[in-house]
C-alpha cells in the first residue's frame, strides 16, 4: 500500500508546486504593473511618462502572448507548434527589456526632491476640502439656487460641479453641518430674518416670506426657524418691530 501511494503523493506535491509557481508569477506581474503605473498621473516629465507607456505596453504584450495565447494551447494549433520558440523569445525579450529599463533608470534617476515636487503639485485632501467648501458656500449664497423649492443634494452637487458624496462629506466634515438640509435651512432662515428686518417687507405675511425663501409650507419653515433661532418667526418679527 505505501509503495502504491507514493506516485500519487508525488503527483499532488508536483501539482501544489505548479500552483505555487503560478501564484508567484501572477504576483510578479501585478507588482511590475503597480510599480510602472505608480504616480503616473502626477508625473510632470513627458519622457518619463512615455518610457512607462512603452514599458507597460511591451510587458503586457508579452504576458498576453505567453499566458493568454500559448499557455494551454490545443495540440496541433499554431500556438502549440510554436510554443517552445514563443516562450523562449518572450523570456529573452523580458530579460532584455528589464536590462533596458535598468539602464534607463540609471541614466534618468527619479530624485527624492523631484518626487516631493510632484507630491506638492497635487493638492492635499485638506486643501481640496477647503476649495470644495468655498465652492459650496458660493453656490448656497446664490439666491436663485437657495430659494429653489424641493432642492435636492443631487441637484445642488450638479450645480457645484462635484460628485454628490463628496459634497455631502464636505458639508458634514468640513462645514460641520449635520446634513445638506441643515445647511440649506440655515441659509434660508438667515434670508428670512433679513426680510423680517427689512422695512420694505413689513407688508409681507409670514407665509409669503416662507415661500420666498424656498419652503413649501409654514410647518417646515416654523420648525427650521425655531431650530436655528430658538424662537418662532412670529416672535422674531414681533421682537424686531
Amino acid at each position: 500500500m505505501p509503495a502504491a501511494g507514493t506516485p500519487g503523493m508525488a503527483t499532488e506535491v508536483g501539482r501544489m508546486i505548479n500552483n505555487a509557481a503560478s501564484l508567484v508569477c501572477i504576483a510578479a506581474i501585478a507588482f511590475v504593473w503597480r510599480e510602472a503605473l505608480h504616480d503616473y498621473l502626477v508625473l510632470s516629465s513627458p519622457a518619463e511618462r512615455r518610457f512607462r507607456q512603452i514599458y507597460v505596453g511591451s510587458f503586457s504584450l508579452l504576458v498576453a502572448i505567453t499566458l493568454l495565447w500559448v499557455s494551454g494551447a490545443r495540440p496541433g494549433s499554431l500556438a502549440a507548434d510554436w510554443q517552445a520558440m514563443l516562450l523562449t523569445s518572450s523570456a529573452v525579450l523580458t530579460l532584455a527589456g528589464g536590462l533596458v529599463a535598468v539602464q534607463y533608470r540609471l541614466r534618468h534617476p527619479l530624485s527624492v526632491s523631484g518626487g516631493l515636487e510632484r507630491s506638492r503639485a497635487v493638492p492635499s485632501d485638506d486643501e481640496q476640502s477647503d476649495v470644495l467648501a468655498q465652492r459650496i458656500l458660493r453656490a448656497i449664497e446664490d439666491e436663485n439656487l437657495l430659494t429653489t423649492s424641493n432642492l435636492k443634494v443631487a441637484e445642488f452637487a450638479a450645480r457645484v460641479g462635484e460628485l454628490e458624496y463628496k459634497v455631502t462629506r464636505c458639508i458634514t466634515n468640513r462645514l460641520r453641518y449635520r446634513n445638506f438640509n441643515h445647511l440649506l435651512n440655515s441659509y434660508r432662515v438667515e434670508r428670512a430674518k433679513r426680510l423680517f428686518d427689512d422695512a420694505d417687507c413689513q407688508h409681507l405675511n409670514i407665509a409669503s416670506i416662507a415661500y420666498d425663501c424656498g419652503f413649501n409650507s409654514l410647518g417646515p419653515f416654523n420648525r427650521a426657524f425655531r431650530q436655528h433661532t430658538g424662537i418662532t418667526p412670529r416672535e422674531y418679527r414681533r421682537n424686531s418691530d
